[in-house]
């Protein structure tokens, strides 16, 4: 959540270097040294009358509020460039949002003639565009406010947009961000030389970016250095880690779902190490998901077999996630052609154990299995891109279904696995001419 303090008149000044301690109720404005750098106005008095970058004739954003109510956004070197500026009660520059473009701001790395010194000097302005904290300032509805965003201006911007704020500047960020309020407690012995002080004071909460996203957990199943979860050797001496497929497949259903914009995305997996399952749970749980999917490839035991198809689990008396394996299970046989194992309980008549996975999660939980690691044919197709591309997009088609988000079904020709195999017995061969 983001807190924010919405408030019916500001007043500007400058508390001359003292900490934002001694005033009540106060954000500082923008970076400072010995006095205001970007314009304000405070009850029609001019403190600052150009822009923190006047010297190399960079303008600023200057949100301002007139004597008749009306407020806006100009972007000015100096205040007398503001239409009816005779007419200000109030006015704060910085670095603009949402009219985001810094570079026309000087907030970059530049050369330019200083036009006291008539010098032609290097600065680089860059670093206001750091991920961290900002003094960030504007309206919603004909009301001034002000927060604290952490993020950068770029991931400000999409909030402040989220929020349906407009006329937004940023002020400072880093250590210079400063704030006394109830809410908010930062940085109060920094030196300040420009304030925003509150009078009408309304504190609200927002919903963050985000927060009205599906939230999917995904989980690719055990990790690179599992004991015995791999496939028997091929013919050439090769094997597949089972995790090679998992984390493949959780990668690309992962891209495939953030760009909906309809999901919040977190993997509870890793790349390089083997996550304990207690870890991953309680990850899980602090998310608190919509759903949790594990994602794996099956297996009787070390030797080849006749294992076949795919099956999907969820855990006994869980209504939804029941519910959700059977759409998983159900889309998996239709897109793969592979023999149907059926969506099963567990503990069930057909796996006497439960899964801690599927038991512990704070969501309904699915684990799919997605074909058998020792089945050579089916082995084939699993350290096959094409197979694990199509098991993603399948996946992706059963969660938009599960939460009603618009999927456009992609035209699918019978799956050629002979071209399968053959794809896959050239990734072998490729491995085996490197050994």
């Amino acid at each position: 959540m983001i807190k924010a303090i919405e408030f019916g008149t500001p007043l500007c000044f400058n508390p001359k270097g003292k900490g934002t301690k001694y005033w009540a109720n106060c954000f500082n404005g923008t970076f400072s040294a010995g006095k205001p750098i970007s314009i304000m106005i405070n009850k029609g008095e001019v403190i600052r009358d150009n822009s923190c970058h006047y010297i190399w004739q960079y303008p600023e954003s200057v949100i301002w509020i007139k004597k008749d109510g009306s407020y806006g956004m100009s972007r000015v070197v100096t205040y007398t460039q503001i239409p009816g500026y005779k007419d200000i009660v109030f006015a704060l520059g910085g670095l603009g949002i949402s009219n985001y473009a810094p570079d026309l701001e000087g907030f970059c790395e530049f050369e330019r003639v200083n036009i006291f010194n008539k010098k032609k000097e290097a600065k680089d302005f860059s670093d206001v565009l750091d991920k961290t904290n900002h003094s960030v300032f504007g309206f919603k509805d004909g009301v001034f406010f002000a927060s604290i965003m952490y993020g950068t201006p770029l991931e400000i911007k999409a909030q402040c947009e989220y929020q349906g704020f407009e006329h937004v500047i940023m002020g400072d960020g880093r250590s210079w961000a400063s704030c006394n309020t109830d809410d908010f407690d930062l940085n109060l012995e920094k030196s300040q030389y420009s304030l925003v002080q509150m009078t009408q004071l309304k504190r609200v909460v927002l919903r963050e970016k985000g927060d009205d996203m599906i939230k999917i957990v995904l989980d690719a199943g055990h990790g690179p250095n599992t004991p015995g979860k791999r496939t028997p050797k091929f013919d050439d001496g090769t094997f597949m880690h089972e995790h090679e497929f998992n984390n493949a497949v959780i990668k690309k259903l992962k891209g495939k779902l953030n760009k909906t914009n309809k999901f919040s995305v977190a993997v509870v997996s890793s790349d390089t190490e083997d996550i304990p399952l207690a870890e991953r749970v309680a990850k899980e749980k602090s998310i608190k998901p919509q759903l949790f999917l594990s994602v794996h490839a099956n297996a009787l035991n070390d030797q080849w077999g006749n294992g076949k198809g795919i099956e999907s689990f969820y855990n006994k008396g869980s209504v939804k996630g029941e519910e959700y394996c059977n759409i998983f299970q159900k889309n998996l046989i239709k897109d793969t052609g592979l023999y149907n194992r059926g969506a099963k309980s567990a503990p069930g008549p057909y796996y006497p154990n439960s899964l801690y996975v599927l038991k512990n999660t704070y969501a309904p939980a699915v684990l799919v299995e997605c074909g058998f690691m020792d089945n050579k044919e089916e082995a084939k197709l699993l350290i096959s891109d094409s197979y694990r591309e199509l098991v993603a997009e399948s996946l992706f088609k059963s969660i938009c279904s599960i939460f009603s988000v618009e999927y456009t079904e992609k035209p699918v020709d019978a799956i050629d696995y002979k071209k399968l195999y053959e794809e896959a017995q050239a990734k072998l061969d490729a491995i085996q001419a490197i050994l």
